[in-house]
């Protein structure tokens, strides 16, 4: 999820034990307050609170001993709507504050990095500096003085918040701003003011909310997109009902439960993993289910219609003992790399396809039922069980450089033909039929 800005409300106040912020905010944003307090390291903040009665965490609190420089971050995750916020302090002490709210921060353990700096007599404060962790945060920096003088500028990449000079010793200085963040880095801001002073500094940064999905996600009219570059985590069920209905991620695609794709051109794609421990279905002629790395299904896949697909530029790995069904004519199964299946392999329809141009591994039954259908693998083709190809036309090939490839059957191979012979063919100097058993039978019908 993208962090925005929403706004900010400033105010500099007199001195006060309990300082109240009108403000409204909207429910489910992330609550920042900016806090510079006439004090140094013996006072502080003792509370923030709000009339939404939400959750308020002390980030970090910067001061230069015995100078009124103290500035302190706290903030509110996942909060209630409020109208007014109060900050409490162990004495009576001038202090400004802002609220500044941001939309699309993590609800829970939002904090990624915080730091916090101080000196004496300079006219450039500094924030302190951070290496964050997490691609997407937002980050908050602030510095609190006794100055009278403004600000000239802050650090290039910054966006200004609204501050305030100090005024004798009624008002206390503050100087405020954030940076959205889309990758890692160190991230300090400077501020240049117009003339030297004490200074406390702070700054923290807060990561964006994850697109995960824990219930059901219902892509209903044609070209809705579900769509994350990061991780996109499925827990319930994701249904893709109208033609062009897209569920993408450019990492990984996790699915835990169902899958559905009911409408032509449906697509599941992932440029990295898609891992479905549940069933996924592709019902309509031309719905995708697409991996640039690894397709795991460690249930059920069924492809219901044709020209279907199935394919992963690396494995297509079915890892356990479910069945995958390519049943109209036109459906494909296949990968770049390995195409591994643990259960029943059925293409039932002409022109059905099992391909992979690395090996082909069959741990269970594999059975092409129609005519034209192809199994095809450009090195070995393995299997430990059955294969049956039961219609004139049906092939089951293996091609790999001269005398090196391999089409081994380590259960049966039974060829029911139509046709009135057999043609074995190789581009190497001889054939040779390795039997387990002590016969080769062969039916010609």
């Amino acid at each position: 999820m993208t962090i925005a800005f929403v706004k900010e409300t400033p105010t500099q106040n007199t001195a006060s034990a309990s300082h109240v912020v009108s403000v409204t905010s909207s429910a489910g944003n992330c609550l920042v307050a900016v806090i510079a307090v006439r004090t140094g390291t013996t006072q502080n903040v003792t509370a923030v609170t709000d009339n939404a009665g939400n959750t308020w965490t002390a980030g970090p609190a910067g001061a230069v001993s015995g100078s009124n420089t103290r500035i302190e971050l706290w903030y509110a995750l996942d909060a209630a709507a409020v109208t007014s916020v109060t900050v409490d302090l162990t004495a009576s002490l001038a202090a400004s504050i802002n609220m500044v709210e941001f939309s699309g921060v993590a609800t829970a353990s939002a904090l990624d990095q915080s730091n916090t700096a101080s000196n004496s007599a300079t006219a450039t404060p500094s924030s302190g500096s951070i290496t964050t962790t997490h691609a997407n945060d937002v980050l908050v920096a602030a510095i609190s003085s006794t100055s009278s003088t403004s600000l000239t500028s802050y650090s290039a990449g910054w966006t200004g918040l609204t501050g305030y000079s100090g005024v004798g010793t009624t008002r206390q200085g503050l100087q405020d701003a954030y940076r959205i963040e889309s990758a890692t880095g160190t991230f300090a801001c400077m501020f240049t003011m117009g003339a030297s002073s004490n200074w406390g500094g702070a700054i923290l940064a807060l990561t964006a909310a994850s697109s995960g999905v824990t219930g059901s996600a219902a892509l209903t009219e044609a070209a809705d997109a579900v769509s994350s570059t990061a991780a996109l985590a499925l827990a319930g069920m994701a249904s893709a009902s109208e033609a062009s209905d897209s569920l993408a991620a450019a990492s990984a695609l996790g699915l835990t439960a169902a899958a559905s794709l009911a409408e032509a051109p449906d697509t599941v794609s992932a440029s990295a993993a898609l891992p479905l421990a549940a069933t996924l279905a592709g019902t309509d002629a031309a719905d995708t289910l697409t991996a640039a790395g690894a397709l795991s299904l460690s249930a059920s896949a069924a492809l219901a219609d044709d020209a279907d697909t199935l394919q992963s530029t690396g494995a297509l790995a079915g890892s356990r003992t479910a069945a995958l069904a390519a049943t109209e004519a036109g459906d494909s199964l296949v990968a770049g790399g390995a195409l591994a299946l643990g259960g029943l392999a059925a293409i039932s329809e002409q022109s059905d396809s099992l391909t992979a141009s690395g090996a082909l591994l069959l741990v269970g039954m594999l059975v092409a039922t129609d005519a034209g259908d192809v199994v095809l693998s450009t090195s070995a083709i393995a299997l430990t069980a059955a294969l049956a190809a039961d219609d004139a036309a049906d092939t089951s090939t293996a091609t790999a450089t001269a005398g090196a490839g391999s089409a081994a059957h380590a259960g049966t191979m039974t060829l029911a033909l139509a046709a009135p012979r057999l043609t074995l063919t190789t581009t190497a100097p001889r054939l040779t039929l390795a039997l387990a058993a002590p016969t080769l039978t062969i039916e010609v019908t």
